[in-house]
């Protein structure tokens, strides 16, 4: 993927599903460490278990454990339209690395994370790692994976 798609995602979640309020197009002007001579890493993200062909998947990709927690921004942010059962992405142009990622299923395209009444989350979410869920988001050293050369990570949705 070359681009990014920019989007307002609005979300409060007890799982801590944290996203920025505003997350604009976010493509580097030249990719991280060519100028060393390095090649960058891509991730190769599948996202498995969609329920529903409809929406869009919500993504955060964190580089550190702070950002991962909701003191600070995730280092990539895009959206994913959905069709199938599945769908896939590159993100390109990442510094190798530790990583973790927040995603939710907006099944009505409203860019908010569905919430009932007690505050739990009504449309799906995945987590890197497929780390569990208890009683709140994992913690990072369940979601984080590392990144180089070419990654693949799949998620399966809640």
């Amino acid at each position: 993927m070359t681009s990014y798609t920019a989007t307002v995602i609005s979300l409060a979640c007890a799982l801590g599903l944290a996203f920025p309020a505003t997350v604009g197009a976010q493509e580097p002007a030249a990719l991280p460490g060519a100028e060393n001579g390095a090649s960058p890493s891509a991730l190769v993200l599948t996202l498995a278990n969609l329920r529903q062909p409809t929406g869009q998947v919500m993504v955060a990709l964190f580089d550190d454990a702070a950002a991962f927690n909701g003191r600070g921004e995730p280092v990539r942010s895009l959206v994913v339209p959905v069709d199938a059962s599945s769908a896939s992405v590159t993100i390109e142009g990442l510094e190798p690395g530790e990583y973790a990622l927040k995603l939710f299923h907006d099944l009505d395209g409203n860019g908010k994370m569905g919430m009932n009444g007690f505050g739990m989350p009504t449309e799906p979410y995945a987590f890197s790692k497929n780390a569990p869920v208890s009683f709140g988001p994992p913690r990072w050293d369940q979601a984080v994976f590392t990144v180089e050369g070419e990654t693949v990570q799949t998620v399966s949705f809640r």
